[in-house]
């Protein structure tokens, strides 16, 4: 009996008679044409590096080197072609580990490289740095300090062992050890401000910092702080403090010889005035001869004492006004006044000094203005200082008047003063209301006075909420323009009202308001003058009327009355009325409620803060009553009223 081959052979022996294609599929063109050339040629080929996946094992990839020679028949032609394999996937994973560890340890050189780089540079800042900068580790030994701090200290760690204490002043100490490196070791970032000695022993102020660094186990590793020289910051610090004490000081004594100053011109004002009473006094005798008869020429003289004297009383009573204005201590006695009387009156006050200079004085009064409100002696105060400088500017012969115009439309009266004198550069318009200003201020004066008639004027004006226009032109004259709210009394009120009293009309529409009734306003307001002016007009249109003067009260009778309508003024003492405005909005049953702010604030963005805080409408002052009226009517839509047009 013949032996079986063995199992390996019995394997080998199946695959003879098999193509290429039938054994290697994947390889098996890259092998027909390496044995196409061998045969063709007769030249070996080796060194073919393949890579296939074994059937077995799909997943693995392996690595094989193929060699091709030569089998030659007798008469040297190819007879066969013999293929040699061998297996290299060990070697080629060798290889490739071998190549990614090449590569990493070049990615780690290079990033070696970059932080070496970076240390460098870093080290090269700190080094330069004129700011002092120190390493030490965690039992307080210094590791490294910068060149600024060694210089500074006269020290270095590499030449001596030193500690934290080594590097910071006696008054420092107790907060770096305690306060800062406790801070930091807790993880913060200590900042504070401390002393640094320097080695010839100048202590320096300093802020300094203090951190603290952990390794990756939570381990402390170091301190690390940073000082910096304050030392120019609070030298600044002090002399802004000296200045800001200065100026307190100084604006304080401002204050003071404001003060002292208005005080001094009102006892001065008072203690002159009293002799000179006198002296008119004694004056008016001697002219009436009651000590005797006089001559002519006494007569005369005394006639220029008393007109002297009289002068003097004029500048005088000038000067206590302005004091009395400044001071916030004048208040208008309003009421109801003839407009001609005033003007005539005045007129007669400048009359006899127009005729010593042979100027002609006209004087125009619209008729259809009768009765005005307002402050009766400040009024005619006004217009005899406008016209008292008309006689004192205009030459010999000249011309001056007074034409006084009301306008219906806008609710004004306008008196214009004016006169064919020298005029007044546009230069020196913007100086005229200047105190104790004169624009012929020099040595060689033409014209006597204390520059205080126009100042006089100009408060006067806006106390009774005016205001006052200048027009003039060199050498050809001047119109001042006091432009004043025509505010007209009701006859009734004239009869109900004590006359020494100012002029107002109260209507009381009861608590809360009524719906359908009469409409209630409220106005709110702390300026006498313009809540007595448009309250008596709204009466006279036959409105319910309430007053408040500040923003708290407002608060409080808008919600206990429920007015159809509440004019607020925004300037006011204690609660102003953009805040007054807000909280009413708040309030049940009056988010709806329309309210005008009428206010003498007319700035850019006044209007728009205004109307963000709630009001309805924003009226700048001063106002045409005709115009508020038309307002109200239409922000309300009540019917016309018959005859209150």
């Amino acid at each position: 009996m013949t032996p079986a081959p063995p199992r390996r052979l019995t394997s080998e022996l199946q695959h003879l008679g098999r193509t290429i294609h039938d054994l290697v599929p994947q390889i098996a063109e890259s092998i027909e044409s390496d044995l196409q050339e061998v045969f063709a040629t007769g030249r070996p080929i080796s060194g073919r590096e393949i890579a296939l996946e074994r059937p077995a094992r799909p997943s693995e990839d392996r690595y094989l080197v193929l060699g091709h020679y030569p089998v030659f028949s007798a008469d040297g032609s190819v007879l066969s072609v013999g293929t040699s394999v061998t297996d290299i996937t060990d070697r080629k994973r060798s290889e490739e580990a071998l190549a990614g560890l090449n590569r990493a340890l070049k990615a780690e050189i290079a990033e070696r490289a970059r932080v070496e780089t970076q240390m460098r540079r870093l080290a090269t800042v700190v080094e330069a740095t004129p700011d002092f900068v120190g390493i030490a580790d965690a039992a307080k030994q210094i590791l490294y300090l910068n060149r600024a701090f060694c210089e500074a200290l006269g020290r270095w760690p590499d030449r001596e062992p030193l500690s934290i204490t080594d590097c910071q002043s006696e008054s420092s100490l107790q907060a770096v050890l305690g306060e800062g490196l406790t801070t930091a070791e807790r993880g913060n970032v200590w900042r504070g401000e401390t002393e640094f000695r320097f080695q010839d022993g100048r202590l320096i102020p300093v802020s300094q910092l203090i951190l603290a660094h952990r390794d990756a186990e939570g381990s402390l590793e170091f301190y690390a702080t940073i000082m910096r020289d304050i030392s120019e910051r609070k030298q600044l610090e002090e002399t802004l403090r000296r200045h800001s004490q200065q100026l307190s000081e100084a604006n304080h004594e401002l204050a003071r010889a404001s003060r002292l100053k208005d005080e001094f011109l009102a006892n001065m004002s008072h203690e002159l005035r009293t002799p000179l009473n006198g002296i008119l006094g004694i004056s008016e005798n001697l002219h009436e001869e009651v000590y005797g008869p006089l001559t002519p020429r006494q007569h005369r003289a005394i006639l220029d004492v008393e007109d002297c004297g009289r002068h003097l009383l004029d500048l005088i009573n000038d000067i206590l006004d302005v004091a009395k204005i400044e001071a916030g201590k004048v208040e208008l006695e309003l009421g109801s006044l003839d407009v001609e009387q005033v003007c005539q009156a005045s007129h007669r006050l400048i009359k006899e000094a127009a005729l010593k200079k042979q100027i002609s004085v006209a004087v125009v009064i619209d008729r259809s203005l009768r009765q005005l409100v307002a402050d009766q002696r400040r009024l005619k105060q006004i217009l005899v200082n406008l016209l008292s400088n008309a006689v004192k500017f205009t030459p010999q012969g000249g011309k001056l008047g007074l034409d006084v115009v009301g306008d219906r439309v806008k609710r004004e009266v306008r008196f214009t003063v004016w006169d064919t004198g020298i005029g007044i550069s546009p230069a020196d318009q913007t100086r005229l209301f200047q105190p104790f200003l004169q624009l012929d201020s020099g040595l060689t004066r033409h014209y006597e006075g204390t520059g205080l008639g126009l100042v006089l004027v100009k408060r006067l004006t806006e106390m009774h909420g005016g205001a006052l226009h200048i027009a003039s032109e060199v050498g050809k004259g001047s119109r001042f323009t006091v432009v004043l709210p025509w505010i007209e009394n009701d006859s009734r009120s004239d009869e109900a009202e004590d006359s020494s009293q100012p002029v107002a009309v109260s209507v009381s529409c009861g608590a809360p308001h009524e719906p359908g009734a009469t409409p209630l306003i409220l106005i709110v307001d702390d300026n006498t003058f313009s809540v007595r002016g448009l309250k008596d007009y709204l009466v006279f249109k036959r409105y319910c009327v309430e007053l408040a003067a500040d923003g708290e009260t407002a608060i409080e009778r808008a919600e206990g009355l429920h007015p159809d309508l509440i004019f607020m003024d925004i300037q006011m003492p204690g609660m102003d009325g953009l805040e007054a405005i807000r909280r009413i909005r708040l309030m049940p049953g009056l988010s709806a409620i329309p309210i005008v702010a009428l206010t003498a604030l007319a700035m850019p963005g006044d209007r728009d803060r205004t109307l963000e805080a709630g009001a309805t409408e924003y009226v700048s002052k001063p106002a045409s009553l005709d115009q508020l009226h038309r307002l109200i009517r239409s922000l309300l839509r009540a019917p016309e009223e018959a005859g209150s047009e």
